[in-house]
């Protein structure tokens, strides 16, 4: 359901994303407006993505003692997936 609760959830999740990096150095900034990339890391487009149950496979997966998970679907590249952020 498109409208302004979803967009304002997007915005957050990418202004998050940015001051965390911001916070540790790495240079980021949003892209202006809706425009594909949402982010730009060390000059690299970047994707945000936030869902109320993305990929709750990959959670549980990583609730197993694992640092990150690789998974490919057919005839697609590899993706790595970890939690991102500092360990604590």
């Amino acid at each position: 359901m498109p409208g302004k609760p979803p967009r304002r959830k997007g915005f957050g999740f990418e202004r998050e994303c940015v001051n965390f990096l911001k916070a540790n150095g790495i240079e980021a900034r949003r892209t202006v407006g809706s425009l594909y990339p949402d982010l730009w890391v060390n000059g690299r487009p970047v994707s945000c993505k936030r869902q109320k149950a993305m990929l709750k496979w990959a959670y549980d997966e990583l609730d197993r003692p694992h640092d990150y998970i690789l998974c490919r679907a057919d005839g697609r590249k590899t993706l790595k997936i970890s939690y991102w952020g500092l360990d604590t």
